[in-house]
C-alpha cells in the first residue's frame, strides 16, 4: 500500500512514519521518533530530548547510507518516453495481434533493465538483513546522559543512611540483651514453679531482674523502650505475687 497523500493530523503522520521505519528495519521495534508537539511530557527531561535528537539523526543517517548503496549500483532508469512508446500500439493492429497471439520477446535492453532491477532488490534485502544481524548502525550511542550529581544532597543522603544503620544496630543490641535476660528469668521461674508446685518442696523465689536498656548509643528507640517497660512491669508483678504466696505458705 502506498503512502497516503495527506494526513488528517500530526499524530497520524508521526504514526505512519514510525510504522514505516519499523517495517523497513530502520528503527528498532522498541523505539520511536518523538515530536515536541505530541510528546512534550516525554521530552521534558533534558536527557530524553538529547536521546530523541540522536535517534532522529541516526535514522536519517541510515537512510542516507541506503541511498548511497543504491546509487552505487548505477541502475539505469527507463525513461518515460521509452515506456510510453512501448504502449503506443495502433488500434487497427490490436485485433490482429490478439488473433495471432503473438508473443513479444523482451529485447536485450529490457532484459538488462530487469536484471538490474532484480539486483537492486537483492542488494536492498541484503542491507536490510545486515541491519537486523549486526544491530542498529548508530552514528553514536544513545544511552541516557547522567545528570550532574549534587554533592550536598549526596552527603545528606549518606548521613541519613548512616544514622538509620546506627539506630538499627542499637535496636538489635538492646533487644538481644533484654531477650537474653528474659530467657534466664523464665528458666528460673519454671524451676521454681516445678519444685514448689509439683514436688511441693520449699525453694527460693527467683531474684527479680531489671532489664538493661543501656547501650553504646545515647538513646533507645522510644517504641522499643515502651515495650521493654511493659515487660519489666510484668516481671515485677510476677515476682511480687510469688513473694506474697511464699509469705502465706510460711505463715
Amino acid at each position: 500500500m502506498g503512502a497516503p497523500s495527506k494526513f488528517s493530523s500530526v499524530h497520524d503522520a508521526a504514526q505512519y512514519v514510525n510504522d514505516e521505519l519499523h517495517r523497513r528495519s530502520l528503527l528498532p521495534a522498541s523505539r520511536k521518533l518523538q515530536f515536541p508537539s505530541l510528546d512534550e511530557a516525554a521530552l521534558k527531561p533534558h536527557s530524553n530530548r538529547i536521546n530523541n535528537d540522536k535517534l532522529t539523526i541516526n535514522t536519517v543517517h541510515k537512510l542516507l547510507k541506503r541511498l548511497d548503496a543504491l546509487e552505487s549500483l548505477n541502475v539505469p532508469v527507463q525513461s518515460l518516453e521509452d515506456t510510453t512508446s512501448m504502449l503506443r500500439i495502433p488500434i487497427e493492429n490490436q485485433p490482429r495481434l490478439v488473433a495471432e497471439k503473438k508473443i513479444v520477446k523482451p529485447s536485450l535492453q529490457q532484459r538488462h533493465q530487469q536484471v538490474s532491477a532484480r539486483r537492486s532488490e537483492v542488494m536492498l534485502e541484503q542491507l536490510r538483513a545486515r541491519l537486523k544481524q549486526e544491530g542498529p548502525d548508530l552514528t553514536w550511542s544513545t544511552r541516557p546522559i547522567p545528570e550532574a550529581v549534587d554533592v550536598t544532597n549526596q552527603k545528606e543522603s549518606s548521613d541519613c543512611i548512616t544514622l538509620q544503620l546506627r539506630n538499627l544496630a542499637s535496636h538489635k543490641a538492646t533487644s538481644s540483651a533484654a531477650l537474653k535476660q528474659l530467657i534466664g528469668f523464665l528458666h528460673e521461674c519454671n524451676g521454681y514453679l516445678y519444685t514448689r508446685c509439683v514436688h511441693n518442696y520449699e525453694c527460693q523465689v527467683p531474684d527479680k531482674i531489671e532489664l538493661d536498656l543501656t547501650t553504646g548509643e545515647s538513646s533507645v528507640d522510644p517504641e522499643l523502650r515502651g515495650s521493654l517497660d511493659k515487660l519489666q512491669e510484668l516481671i515485677n508483678d510476677w515476682h511480687d505475687i510469688a513473694e506474697l504466696l511464699k509469705g502465706k505458705t510460711e505463715g
